[in-house]
């Protein structure tokens, strides 16, 4: 059978012009075609989406079809699509083709394919236009994907497509889809990916993915060099598996915060057991990323190896714990040696003659004593100051010579000092220590603890001798 596009077009009008549809004997009647090659043509309207049917018992109704036609959806797509009949002429270009080549409908429409071909495609595709047609029209499909320079690089992707017109003549769709964007977001990502692959593996601290049970999904080679393990040895082991045993507890409640979201990160130092058995220390801080309904997708874990610091810790405290105890038994020798000194001086004091005699002796030993030593007559004035009173009180010993030592007290130290120096006089108490304060030269208070003990003498008045330590 001749295929006639007349025939179509007229038993479309037909329809047209009854929307409640019409049977074949109507149709053929209306057109004055026979039955049998109207209900050919009818078949393959039906088939290509022109004209639909609807069955009422044995009897069969034919109305144009509702559905958007091809030709409108085609312009709609943002690709440029093209069709070319067998003989390589344009039959169909859409709206897209047209706005984006500049070429008017009317100048290439039932053209050959080679008045378009060297303005539309890449040069680097033009010599193949031609066999993928071709192949197309025998039924191969193809796609391929070309680039060319225009400032920027840009990219299509070229699919031709075999088909049927309506009359049964092949043909072949060309759709060329611009894919630059497309190109560029896969590049963009590719290097994104890239550089994160670059920061992982080459960063100096130990990097991981958890899942939500803490095993380890992924981990960069410090992490392995940090516990002494390969990828394979660590791979599917949890976390906990390799913490230290004191520091399993501490770590299971923080990692059970970040999964039930109570918290979104952590970071605490703990310990964990290398392949070796040995702890290391290190810095661990764990954050969640979460799925859009709120559960972990995977956990990052980002170690720092503190073992070094910690021991440098461990040998810092160590050397202030010697140091501390150096100083207690240095203070508590040089505190027995002042009160040795002081009761030695008492000694000789009562003896006139041996301490002329020995004055020299024992002012050399007050004056090299680290602790100031003063003397105060009865009158309770500076007889004597060794030159410690200048690091103490600021003052020279000249300075203070005549003066008070209650001079150098604030009032509630003053009251203090002569309540406990009256009862020791009192009672002729031979020894007393008292903590009081006294005031530097500059002003400022200066704590510090006094020694005293009198010297009684039948034909002189009490008096006494003092030793402050600060």
């Amino acid at each position: 059978m001749e295929i006639s596009r007349e025939a179509f077009a007229r038993i479309k009008e037909a329809l047209k012009t009854k929307p409640r549809g019409m049977n074949i004997n109507e149709i053929s009647k209306e057109i004055g075609i026979n039955r049998l090659t109207v209900a050919k043509y009818l078949e393959m309207l039906v088939l290509t989406g022109q004209v639909d049917v609807k069955k009422f018992g044995p009897s069969k109704v034919y109305y144009l079809s509702h559905r958007l036609p091809i030709s409108a959806m085609l312009s709609l797509s943002s690709d440029f699509i093209i069709i070319l009949d067998k003989n390589l002429r344009l039959v169909y270009a859409n709206d897209r083709f047209f706005e984006e080549s500049g070429i008017r409908r009317e100048d290439i429409l039932y053209k050959n394919i080679e008045i378009i071909e060297n303005y539309r495609f890449p040069v680097s595709v033009r010599p193949f236009i031609k066999s993928y047609i071709k192949n197309a029209i025998e039924g191969k499909e193809s796609l391929v994907e070309v680039q060319y320079q225009k400032e920027k690089m840009h990219y299509l992707e070229i699919k031709f497509i075999p088909m049927v017109f309506d009359d049964g003549e092949k043909g072949v769709t060309i759709i060329i889809e611009n894919i630059t964007d497309r190109k560029r977001a896969e590049e963009a990502l590719k290097e994104s990916e890239e550089r994160f692959h670059a920061t992982f593996e080459q960063a100096a601290v130990g990097m991981a993915h958890l899942d939500a049970e803490g095993r380890f999904i992924r981990l960069n080679q410090k992490y392995c060099d940090i516990l002494g393990y390969t990828h394979e040895e660590i791979a599917g082991k949890t976390f906990l598996s390799i913490t230290y045993p004191d520091d399993v507890q501490i770590s299971e409640k923080h990692f059970n915060e970040l999964k039930s979201g109570k918290i979104n990160s952590y970071s605490f130092e703990k310990r964990y057991i290398k392949k070796d058995g040995s702890p290391v220390w290190a810095n661990a801080t764990v954050s969640a990323v979460r799925k859009p309904d709120g559960s972990i997708k995977y956990v990052i874990a980002v170690v720092e190896d503190i073992s070094a610091r910690k021991h440098a810790e461990e040998e810092l405290k160590k050397a202030r714990d010697e140091l501390d105890r150096r100083v207690k038994e240095r203070t508590l020798e040089l505190e027995v040696a002042n009160k040795a000194l002081i009761s030695e001086i008492g000694q000789r004091v009562r003896s006139d003659e041996p301490l002329r005699v020995g004055e020299d002796k024992y002012r050399s030993i007050v004056e090299n004593v680290p602790d100031g030593v003063w003397e105060i007559d009865k009158d309770e004035v500076f007889v004597y100051a060794s030159p410690r009173i200048l690091d103490i009180l600021g003052y020279s010993p000249e300075e203070v010579i005549g003066k008070s030592p209650y001079d150098f007290m604030p009032k509630a130290s003053r009251n203090k000092v002569r309540r406990e120096v009256r009862k020791m006089l009192e009672k002729e108490d031979g020894f007393k220590l008292v903590e009081c304060d006294l005031l530097h030269k500059d002003g400022r208070k200066i704590r510090v603890e006094i020694s005293i003990r009198p010297i009684f003498d039948s034909n002189v008045g009490g008096g006494g001798k003092r030793k402050g330590k600060d």
